[in-house]
């Protein structure tokens, strides 16, 4: 899904039709917010099929079954806006690949899963609270293993619903700059 929908922003960006894309839409953020319900529609039953796969062969608490897939469509839209946003940042598809590349692994670590975040250097925790999947770590360890846990993940809600509004503003922002320095698109000879 992050590459997906970074490549395609990046895309549009380098073919020079994103202020054409933008303009159908009416807003970058009527754009942002059209494109990151759309793929979000799309990504909702891979999510119900990922988590109910991961039920059967784990055998997690059901109980906590409709929370996750909640949360699991949250940190979607919020994976969605951040994507939107790195691509509107980058001037090709090679750049985003080049960053990601390099961007995944630190992301993993730093997300609190792998290493936790009470030994994590002040500015490794800052980072890791930028980052989407920290928030989702944190609930699915939670929500996975402990049944009555849902009452006591109120913060991390709050978190990745942060995460997902400051990323759709930053995207919408970074849109909107990208579409007027945009490149026009190549336009056809009759």
């Amino acid at each position: 899904l992050l590459v997906g929908s970074t490549v395609g922003v990046a895309s549009e960006g380098e073919k020079g039709t994103l202020k054409e894309t933008i303009g159908g839409w009416g807003s970058s953020l009527t754009y942002a917010l059209g494109r990151g319900l759309s793929l979000l529609a799309v990504q909702t039953p891979i999510n119900a099929l990922l988590l109910l796969l991961y039920n059967q062969l784990f055998h997690m608490p059901l109980a906590n079954l409709t929370a996750l897939a909640l949360f699991f469509t949250l940190f979607s839209f919020t994976v969605i806006t951040f994507s939107q946003l790195l691509g509107a940042l980058f001037p090709d598809r090679a750049a985003v690949f080049q960053f990601l590349v390099f961007f995944s692994m630190p992301a993993f670590f730093l997300g609190g899963y792998t290493w936790p975040s009470e030994n994590m250097s002040l500015f490794a925790k800052l980072l890791s609270s930028l980052l989407p999947t920290t928030p989702l770590l944190n609930v699915f360890t939670r929500l996975t293993v402990l049944e009555g846990a849902v009452p006591f993940i109120g913060r991390f809600w709050l978190h990745q619903a942060l995460l997902a509004v400051a990323y759709l503003l930053l995207g919408t922002l970074a849109l909107k700059l990208r579409s007027r320095r945009s490149p026009k698109a190549p336009q056809a000879e009759e």
